[in-house]
């Protein structure tokens, strides 16, 4: 299938895929907020929600390259000045209007500072180690994607040029590499005494040099998913099994880390969350595009409910944490906790998809359409 028929049609399978790491993500930081959370039963549930910040970046990775792929194909005349344009002016359109608004309300409620707000607004807020955080805690993945968009065309290129397993292997290892000595520097700055732990953590795990191997797993990806969705056969159930097993060993190691930051390094600085996570969800990834029929209609209620989770997904992820935050503990019963805290939160952002996000993907549509007449 040529990359423009492949791109025109719509995979159900990747709004599944944003709804399972929404929600891995959200109710991780539910659990994390509420006392019960600290309880030994919860250890495997803690495991588990590890994975939901590596899915959404394999994923970014997979859903960029197929988008420029599918630029490059059907508006290879326009030029490639002309085909990057149009890549960033999508990716603003579709990342920015939402989170200018959480931005701004949240920023004004809580009375942040002009500079808190403009580092965010700008997306450099991980650069700060007293602002990285400050607004709500999840923005950080947000500066990382950004900064992940101007990284991105440069390392699309090397993907795409003489296309060959072996290369892509070597690209991958070198980014590996490159961001597990990013993290043993950091991590030997803080057993010299020259940074503290926090600094570690915020500056060892929230810059896009310790997630490029997460991104680039989802650019080799795609390129695989081209070369294997023609087969007539189906990935049958390995790949999603071995992808749940890395991602348990995964969160199990950075689970540890918590427990002992002195030899583990602390959460998300070990291979646990470096290798591991990242790759299980590469596999999960896989088995979703794979078995994309198994994902299109209604057919199941609650395949239809995450898909729709999946629809709302950016908004969701940009207004749990404070919702979560502020309602997780009006009560002692913890079932009854969460169904409000989750009740409130889906409600806010399928208000916040309906009025500003589906508003402005529909005004990006003109806004492209224009933009390649005026080309």
């Amino acid at each position: 299938m040529a990359a423009s028929e492949q791109q025109s049609r719509k995979l159900y399978s990747l709004d599944y895929a944003r709804g399972v790491a929404v929600l891995l993500v959200s109710t991780g930081h539910f659990f994390d907020l509420h006392p019960s959370a600290y309880e030994s039963v919860n250890i495997i549930r803690r495991s588990i929600s590890f994975s939901g910040l590596p899915l959404f970046f394999v994923l970014s990775g997979f859903l960029l390259t197929r988008q420029m792929v599918f630029y490059r194909e059907k508006y290879a005349g326009t030029g490639r000045a002309g085909l990057w344009k149009m890549f960033f002016m999508n990716r603003l359109l579709r990342i920015y209007p939402a989170y200018l608004v959480s931005l701004l309300v949240l920023g004004m409620l809580n009375a942040h500072s002009p500079f808190d707000i403009l580092t965010h607004a700008f997306n450099i807020h991980n650069f700060f180690v007293d602002h990285i955080m400050s607004i709500n805690p999840v923005y950080w993945t947000l500066a990382v994607e950004f900064q992940w968009y101007l990284a991105f065309p440069f390392l699309f290129i090397m993907f795409s040029a003489k296309r060959s397993l072996f290369r892509d292997m070597m690209l991958l290892l070198f980014l590996f590499s490159l961001g597990f000595l990013w993290r043993q520097y950091m991590i030997s700055q803080f057993l010299h005494g020259l940074i503290s732990y926090d600094e570690l953590f915020l500056f060892g795990h929230g810059q896009l040099i310790a997630h490029a191997f997460a991104f680039c797993l989802g650019i080799a990806l795609f390129y695989f998913f081209m070369h294997t969705e023609n087969r007539a056969h189906r990935s049958d159930g390995i790949a999603l099994s071995a992808g749940i097993v890395l991602c348990l060993i995964g969160g199990s190691i950075t689970l540890w880390g918590l427990e002992s930051p002195s030899t583990m390094y602390g959460v998300h600085l070990n291979l646990g969350s470096f290798f591991f996570l990242p790759l299980g969800s590469c596999l999960m990834l896989y088995y979703m595009v794979m078995n994309e029929p198994r994902f299109t209609g209604g057919k199941k209620y609650f395949t239809s409910f995450v898909k729709w989770i999946g629809i709302i997904s950016y908004s969701l992820y940009l207004w749990h944490y404070p919702v979560i935050l502020k309602l997780h503990g009006t009560s002692q019963n913890v079932v009854l906790d969460f169904m409000v805290a989750f009740s409130a939160a889906i409600g806010l952002s399928a208000v916040s998809y309906l009025v500003i996000e589906k508003y402005f993907i529909q005004f990006k549509r003109v806004f492209m359409r224009r933009l390649l007449a005026k080309d």
